[in-house]
């Protein structure tokens, strides 16, 4: 079978599909969007307007806002999860009045489409676009041109529009710099100044935009004859461009400042005005000519960064906007944690740095193309002293690889007395920053060879690295940037050399545990599996097995078992935070110190109150019992982790002794029933279960009603036998496992935590009861949509 298959035929045919592919599927993300206002329409009964309707929008706009709001969404998603795409300045757009916004048109303008979505949806300004005629003649599209408001107007309609206090939008270069302009970023405007007219004539500003990387998401294939066909376009209007492309590269929208002029001003002179404000925005915000392949790399670096090391920065406002400067960096084994810096400094400071490295990454084979994409280079003195003087970011590692084989756990610096860094600073008079990555040697680190020494020495002499690294554990990083040094001329350049190892060395130990430790490192990050690491910490402590914890003082437990809790409680957290945007509202309601009982309303699956036991303990370090069903005891393994966590089956009595020593008691009067049996109306379903009631008046202790949003739309339940018969068996038997679960949508989760109830002496159990019941329906009916909708809930979390 193996044999059938051609791999040069997939080798090849993959890519090329996928570069061609992509734009047929951009053009059908537009069909869809298409379909979704046609259903409107139709559903609806909605208008279908002319151009001079268009033109007049207000008066039908009441009709179409929900369905703009349906397709700006849907851009905006699409832009989020496949270039991460974010704007800056959007201040810069005006809350109403009227205003032309000037775009650099790319290959395919997806780019600003994300913009026009974005405007709409955070200002809720619908923009009138000025496109060029062509487009009316695609099939389908008419209506969803319309509706968002792409028209190809003449001077009047757009003078006209602009009194109105619209929002207009248009490219000077317009198709001409789609399918003509290229990688270098130049402007394609042949001389194009109607926008400036308008401007002048209505009296607006105008505002840049331009999108870093625009050209590297999409591109035009080079066709032959390159010049006959842009006069074929300038005769006949006959767009004739094949793009390829659609990559996954980060999208970053800039919005300029607006442009004011004087009404004295002429439109050459604002249009002149206007192409440099837009080619500095360009020279600021974009490396020429673009590169796909770094900016791909880039964006990876970020995302793997991310992902695995939870890699976070701290000090990046150290690093300059503009100007020279050295980055003298710690050298690990291997320095993934400096890979992702640059590719931060890249996509936030939009500045590309060179790096010093050793002339023997160029025999790597294929490794050549990529270190001179990403500025990695072997230079010279008088090579550094040149890119600093004009003005660009410098790195490098005065350890080098020699750091990187022989340094270790113990964080040393192993310069050997190098100091060439020092002399190129003095000489280009630019300052130092000193750069440190937390648990950097934890990361990775070299396999311990044996005759340390004597491979040191044929390093020293023959500069061939021979090390064995390991590791690639996911451990936290963290990268401190150092406060730049500045230095007076006259100072030497060992001093200088000594001054920046000392700082280095004063941020290794404010930051860096020594010896560095693998195991510190990776309780920072990783997710252990929760029984094994207990069991783990119970036999090397020496605790003793008990099952219940009877006789363990409150106080003597968290000392046995805080570490394992803090860990849980950090790893819970963060699932909470990433998957769900989870917060919490609310919170001070919970006291600090004193015994309250909470009431919760359980979900299918309890993963908010997870979220809530978690973030409680690592802000108050209060932990809190909660009562459990006793079916839960009987899960094979489960009984150490539900006992070290607080879950406990218990009575009446036990639940009094608890808060009776002091200690929080949460509970869900529903329980399995209620997760079960409830549904997306969010009903309560406590079958006139009063215990907590009882329990709330003999301890004299306030009750604090919890409700989650969303929280039945985040998991839900299937059920495999008609839910009358499942009640019943449960009543009968008490047997839960009559659903299959499925969803753990990444649905928005938000806590709140209702006022604690007080109540008299007087009060019946019932009453109590009762009382709390309303009070959670009154949580429930002020935050929570009935019935439930998972695409509502889905789209809080995502805008």
């Amino acid at each position: 079978m193996i044999n059938l298959i051609n791999v040069n035929y997939w080798f090849i045919s993959v890519p090329i599909v996928f570069l061609f592919g992509t734009p047929i599927l951009y053009v059908s993300i537009l069909y869809i969007a298409t379909f979704i206002l046609h259903l409107y329409r139709i559903r609806y009964r909605l208008p279908i307007f002319d151009k001079q309707q268009i033109i007049n929008f207000d008066q039908h706009w009441k009709h179409w806002n929900d369905p703009v709001t349906v397709v700006s969404k849907f851009f905006t998603i699409i832009g989020r999860v496949w270039h991460d795409h974010e704007i800056i300045n959007m201040n810069h757009i005006p809350d109403d009045g009227g205003a032309i916004i000037v775009f650099y048109h790319s290959t395919l303008p997806n780019d600003f489409h994300y913009l026009i979505a974005k405007i709409f949806l955070d200002k809720h300004r619908l923009m009138y676009t000025i496109t060029d005629h062509s487009l009316y003649y695609v099939p389908g599209w008419s209506l969803l041109l319309k509706v968002f408001q792409l028209i190809p107007g003449t001077r009047n309609d757009c003078i006209q529009l602009l009194k109105q206090k619209h929002l207009l939008a248009l490219s000077p270069g317009g198709l001409r710099e789609a399918m003509f302009g290229d990688h270098n970023y130049q402007l394609v405007w042949a001389g194009r100044q109607g926008f400036a007219h308008v401007a002048r004539e209505a009296q607006v500003p105008i505002i840049p935009v331009f999108t870093q990387n625009s050209r590297e998401a999409f591109r035009s294939l080079p066709l032959p004859f390159r010049n006959f066909f842009r006069k074929i376009y300038d005769r006949f209007k006959i767009p004739m461009f094949i793009p390829y492309g659609g990559l996954p590269v980060k999208l970053t929208t800039i919005i300029g400042e607006p442009i004011h002029f004087p009404p004295e001003m002429s439109a050459s002179e604002i249009a002149d005005l206007t192409a440099k404000k837009m080619e500095q925005l360009i020279d600021r915000y974009q490396t020429r000519p673009g590169s796909i392949l770094k900016a791909l790399w880039q964006q990876f670096l970020t995302i793997i960064g991310r992902i695995w090391h939870d890699h976070e920065i701290i000090n990046m406002n150290h690093i300059p906007d503009d100007g020279g400067a050295i980055i003298v960096f710690y050298h690990s084994t291997l320095p993934n944690d400096f890979h992702y810096l640059m590719a931060k400094i890249f996509l936030d400071k939009h500045r590309p740095m060179y790096t010093i490295t050793d002339h023997a990454l160029y025999y790597v084979p294929g490794w050549s193309l990529l270190l001179k994409v990403l500025q990695l280079i072997p230079g010279t003195r008088n090579d550094c002293i040149q890119l600093l003087k004009q003005k660009h970011l410098l790195a490098l590692s005065p350890g080098g690889l020699r750091e990187a084989m022989f340094g270790d756990h113990n964080y040393q610096l192993v310069w050997a007395g190098r100091q060439g860094f020092a002399h190129v600073a003095r000489e280009a008079q630019v300052p130092i920053i000193p750069v440190f990555t937390q648990n950097s040697r934890e990361a990775f680190r070299p396999l311990p060879l044996p005759f340390r020494n004597f491979f040191r020495k044929i390093y020293d002499r023959f500069k061939i690295p021979m090390f064995i690294p390991y590791g690639g554990l996911p451990v936290k990083l963290t990268t401190i940037i150092g406060q730049p040094i500045h230095f007076p001329p006259e100072m030497s350049a060992s001093e200088i050399a000594d001054l920046t190892a000392k700082k280095m060395e004063q941020l290794i130990d404010r930051y860096q545990t020594r010896p560095g430790s693998i195991r510190k490192a990776l309780w920072q990050l990783i997710f252990y599996i929760g029984n094994i690491i207990l069991h783990i910490h119970r036999i090397y402590n020496n605790i003793p097995y008990d099952d219940k914890n009877d006789d363990v003082d409150d106080d003597e437990h968290f000392k046995r078992w805080h570490k394992p809790v803090e860990l849980f409680a950090k790893i819970i957290s963060h699932i909470g935070y990433i998957w769900h945007g989870y917060n919490v509202i609310g919170l001070e309601n919970i006291p600090a110190k004193d015994p309250a009982i909470i009431v919760f309303y359980h979900s299918t699956f309890p993963n908010d109150f997870y979220y809530l036991m978690a973030l409680l303990f690592l802000k108050h370090k209060r932990t809190f019992f909660t009562i459990i069903e006793r079916i839960i005891y009987r899960i094979p393994s489960w009984s150490l982790m539900l006992n070290v966590l607080r879950l406990i089956p218990g009575s009446v009595d036990d639940c009094v002794n608890i808060i009776n020593r002091g200690n929080l008691l949460a509970l869900s009067p529903g329980g399995l029933r209620e997760a079960m049996f409830s549904d997306e109306n969010y009903q309560l379903i406590w079958n006139n279960r009063h215990g907590f009631a009882r329990i709330a008046k003999q301890t004299n202790v306030p009750i604090i009603p919890v409700f989650t949003q969303n929280s039945r739309e985040s998991f839900r339940l299937l059920s495999i036998i008609p839910k009358w018969l499942c009640r019943l068996i449960y009543d009968r038997y008490k047997f839960p496992f009559l659903f299959i679960p499925y969803g753990g949508l990444p649905v928005k989760l938000t806590t709140f935590i209702g006022e604690p109830i007080h109540f008299t002496p007087e009060m019946t159990i019932t009453e109590i009861a009762q009382l709390t019941a309303k009070k959670m329906e009154q949580l429930i009916e002020q935050h929570q949509t009935r019935p439930g909708s998972i695409r509502k809930a889905l789209c809080q979390r995502f805008f």
